[in-house]
């Protein structure tokens, strides 16, 4: 429409207004002047419209942007999650410090704290109108290492995120002690794009500074048979030391004397748009397609055991592996458990605080476990040695339905420590 303004108003002026200039009534230099304020205004015009209609349509994506913004999030939820923690855990310290103090701790290196429970109180899923399972009320100590059963479908996975606050259940509640950092490791296995380092401390990136940190990585992937992350790892620790820093130096004016003054870098921190931290991305081109997909999936779990936190919660863990990784996988996770801590001094064990494992288990295995939680029918409940278990006279371990073979250990202080030769940073 505006294209055609100016000349509709400048067709409509020379028609009325021409007879007057030939009648010289009106001048030329006048008539001629109009005409081109008409095509000047007739062209703001069609300028003015062409942005007004960029800026019409831009309307629907902030419409959808504003609904996006506005959408319901689970933050309540989880705000509501967090305070019953707190409010439980400090109900049940106050109960613990009234205690006496040979009542209250059983084992070296426990405080009170670390007597309180995981519980599950009369927890329910309900799913599209279906009922997963109901009733669920199950508590087990700190530091324990919990094996998950059942068919697929009975809501195993849901449970793991329900004690991570990732899922809500539909009754119940989920008590955990508040000061206790947990993490879920889920089965589908995630290497991100960045460096080998990047990955293994992802959780935790200020750790690859402490040498003890990073001695302790090298040994938890020796532990692992992870050979060639080992390798990467130990190429990108060489290439970040390396001496030869760029822009390393600053001049510094005196007053008399220019001094030059060297900064103080932390070597592990690199800025990304360096020419250093390109060069070493370069040098590890491709590393993620020189690893294993069992390597992958073994560097997934290794990232939750080098963050070594209170709670590990792992979804399918041996999913992905074969019976000889499985075995020393587990064996792993017996260590984290019982030593509170993967590659860790058994000398400083009581020093730390308890570290409990919870898993699904999806393959046999002769791992010792302290608690068998099977899901059946809609309801979870707690197997020890001996109750709905087949024994098996050989081996001693108890066989769960036909697919699980776990040696279910009786709640206990006696802990183990698995220690081996210290490998070399």
């Amino acid at each position: 429409f505006f294209d055609w303004l100016a000349p509709l108003f400048v067709g409509l002026y020379i028609a009325f207004y021409s007879p007057l200039v030939l009648a010289k009534e009106l001048p030329l230099g006048t008539f001629l002047a109009t005409i081109s304020v008409f095509k000047e205004v007739s062209s703001n015009f069609e300028d003015g419209y062409a942005g007004l209609k960029k800026v019409i349509s831009c309307f629907e994506p902030l419409v959808d942007l504003t609904v996006f913004l506005n959408r319901p999030t689970d933050v309540p939820l989880l705000k509501q999650f967090v305070d019953i923690r707190v409010a439980e855990t400090h109900k049940c310290r106050k109960k613990l410090m009234a205690l006496p103090m040979a009542l209250a701790t059983e084992e070296a290196g426990t405080v009170r704290t670390d007597l309180i429970p995981i519980r599950l109180e009369n927890i329910g899923l309900t799913l599209k109108g279906k009922t997963i399972f109901q009733d669920v009320n199950l508590s087990v100590s700190q530091g324990k290492l919990v094996a998950l059963t059942g068919p697929a479908g009975s809501g195993k996975s849901k449970l793991l995120k329900m004690l991570v606050g990732d899922a809500s259940p539909s009754s119940g509640q989920v008590l955990i002690p508040s000061h206790l950092r947990f993490v879920l490791v889920t089965h589908q296995v995630f290497v991100m794009s960045s460096t080998p380092l990047q990955n293994l401390f992802f959780g935790d990136p200020a750790a690859l500074g402490i040498a003890e940190e990073r001695h302790r990585m090298l040994w938890i992937l020796e532990k692992l048979k992870m050979n060639n992350t080992r390798q990467l790892a130990e190429l990108e620790l060489s290439l970040l030391q390396e001496t030869e820093w760029e822009n390393e130096e600053e001049e510094h004016w005196g007053c008399c004397h220019r001094e030059p003054v060297r900064e103080v870098q932390e070597w592990w921190k690199l800025d990304e748009s360096s020419s250093r931290a390109k060069d070493i991305r370069k040098k590890l081109t491709g590393w993620r397609n020189s690893l294993s997909f069992q390597e992958k999936a073994k560097l997934h779990m290794a990232r939750a055991l080098i963050m070594n936190p209170e709670i590990l919660i792992l979804e399918k863990p041996l999913m992905n592996l074969d019976e000889a990784e499985s075995e020393r996988v587990m064996t792993v996770l017996r260590e984290y458990v019982s030593n509170r801590g993967v590659a860790m001094s058994s000398e400083s064990r009581d020093m730390r605080r308890p570290r409990a494992c919870v898993f699904t288990a999806e393959r046999p295995t002769t791992t010792l476990v302290d608690a068998v939680w099977e899901f059946k029918d809609g309801v979870c409940q707690e197997l020890r040695a001996g109750e709905g278990a087949k024994t098996s006279k050989d081996s001693g371990h108890s066989q769960l339905g036909s697919s699980v073979l776990l040696n279910v250990r009786h709640m206990s202080t006696n802990n183990f420590a698995f220690m081996s030769p210290t490998p070399s940073p």
